[in-house]
Order: C-alpha cells, then structure tokens, then sequence
C-alpha cells in the first residue's frame, strides 16, 4: 500500500510541476487574463474619447471636413474660414472634389486694371509651357474657358496670347504671381485676383440649382453679356454674389471683377453687378473691387463650429 502511494505521488506531483500541469495552466490564465484586462482598458478609452469627441462637439456633424470629403455643402458657401490668415476675412466660396475655394470678404482694394496691365509681360508666358502651368494654375484647373482665342471674327485656337485689354487684364487677375505673395499660405496652393466666370457660376449653380445657367462659348472680344440678367435673380446681398468688396463704380459699391474678358468690347472685363446680382462688361480704366480666391491644398481639414456658422483650419 505504501509503495502504491508512493508512485502515485510521484505521477501527481510530475502533472502538478510539467508544462501541461496546474501551475503551468494556472499561470497561463492568469496571463489571458492580465491581456484581456489590458484590451478592456484600451477599448473603454478609445470608447471614453468618442464619447467625448460627440459631446464636446467635435464630432458627428462637426466632423473635421476635409476638401475632398464631400462634406462642404452649398449651405456652407458664404461661411467664415476662422483661421487662414490674418488682415482679411475669408469665406467659403466653392468646393468640388479635390479643394475647397475661399475667397476674400472684406476689401483689398480696388483695381483699375488698365494702370495694372501697363508693361504686364503676362502675355508672354500665356502660351501653355512650364511657365504658364507655374503662373496660371487655376487655368490649368479649368477655371478659364480654353476655346477662346480673341480676335476681330471670333475665329482662333487655343492661344491666349493677346493684344487686347481685356485679355491682359484677365492674365493679370489669373497670375498666381501677382497674387501669391499677399494671399497664399502654405495651407493653399495658389491664390488668383478675383473668381473667373467658370468659377463664379460653379459656386452660383450649386447653391441656386432652380436657377441655373449655362455659359455660353465666348466671341469676339469674350463672354456675352446676358448671364444672369433676369431680375432678382439672386437674393440681395447674397454672399455669391457681393460679400463685401468695395468699389467705387455707381457709387454704389460692392461690385467685382471677374477674370473674364467681356464680349462688348476690347477693353472691357466681366463684372459682378452687386445690387441687381448679374454679371455685366465694363472697361478695364474702371476701379472695381477685386476679391481674391486661394485653392486650399487637398489635404487640408476644415472643422465646423457647432452651427456650422465658421469653420476652422485644423
């Protein structure tokens, strides 16, 4: 009987020491078990920070947008961009699916482009080459009809090299050259003197999908005169339309420059009539208010205040 025992100790107490014993097998749970509560833990405060990320207001509808998310809506056109830079008041003006447009609302000062486009060498690097990718990115975007050609019949190709006033005052307002230095950031990719009729119409469009219009192939000197000529076409004030840069033609303020050249004549540049929200011609030796737009980079996020009444650059 004792032997018996004995050996039956000894098998006990080798299951008890091996790797497939108790203790090995205990000190295996208590290992899963230490895991699992680190898993726990990470979980609950991954749970803990979208909680609060809902509750603070920084998600849900306030999700950081991005320019190519889709998120940018025309009922955000018109809104406040908190934090691009500093002396001018920036708004939403357009978004597609790669970049979202700000363009300015307080006045950088008029522009009589006539006195601007004296000794522009702009022509010149308008030819389609390395330079002209360089100064004329938003060309490159397709924020500028390519099929016009000025010239006494209407008749050309793609060649934007001009004599006309018109033309050059339009080069000039396109020339991420002139324009960078006081409005691009490293938030933007380029910036531009005032929208071109393309991307007017585009942000026009969207947020007015019952009143749409279609741009007609410019002759001529440019672009006919009769887009948007119904009346009240466009809410007073709307941002579309005026926001707020000065100018001093009529007296009446308010009104733009578009970078487009007008088919009334040679020397007269597409504008935004403010009090009767239409696109109108009027000679480049006019002062006008400019209203300078940027391209944010693609990457860039915007977040919305919880009214979606601004939007901040993260």
């Amino acid at each position: 009987t004792i032997v018996v025992l004995l050996i039956l100790a000894g098998v006990s107490i080798n299951l008890v020491l091996s790797n497939n014993g108790i203790i090995s097998k205990a000190k295996e749970a208590r290992e899963k078990y230490s895991q699992a509560q680190e898993n726990d833990a990470s979980y609950l405060n991954e749970l803990a920070e979208w909680i609060y990320q809902e509750v603070s207001g920084q998600g849900g509808n306030n999700t950081p947008t991005t320019g190519n998310a889709g998120t940018i809506t025309a009922a955000d056109y018109g809104k406040v961009v908190t934090n691009y830079q500093t002396g001018n008041v920036w708004e939403i003006l357009y978004a597609d699916n790669n970049n979202v447009y700000l363009i300015t609302r307080n006045n950088p000062g008029s522009q009589t482009l006539s006195d601007k486009i004296t000794g522009y060498n702009g022509t010149s690097d308008f030819d389609g080459g390395e330079a002209f990718k360089a100064k004329f990115p938003a060309v490159q975007a397709g924020w500028l009809n390519k099929t016009y050609t000025p010239s006494a019949s209407g008749a050309g190709t793609v060649n934007y090299t001009s004599s006309y006033e018109n033309m050059k005052a339009t080069e000039y307002l396109l020339d991420s050259s002139v324009w960078n230095t006081n409005y691009k950031t490293d938030k933007a990719d380029w910036a531009i003197g005032t929208p071109t009729l393309e991307l007017f119409v585009a942000a026009y469009n969207k947020k007015f999908t019952d009143k749409a219009v279609t741009i007609e192939t410019p002759t001529g000197w440019g672009y006919n005169n009769n887009l948007l000529k119904e009346k009240d076409r466009l809410p007073a004030n709307d941002n579309v339309t005026t926001g707020t840069a000065q100018s001093n033609l009529f007296n009446h303020g308010y009104n733009y420059w578009l970078a487009c050249p007008h088919s009334d004549y040679g020397h007269y540049v597409c504008f935004v009539h403010y009090r009767s929200a239409c696109v109108y011609g009027y000679a480049s030796n006019g002062n006008l208010g400019v209203r300078p737009v940027v391209c944010l980079s693609s990457g860039i996020t915007l977040t919305p205040s919880s009214d979606r009444s601004t939007f901040t650059i993260n």
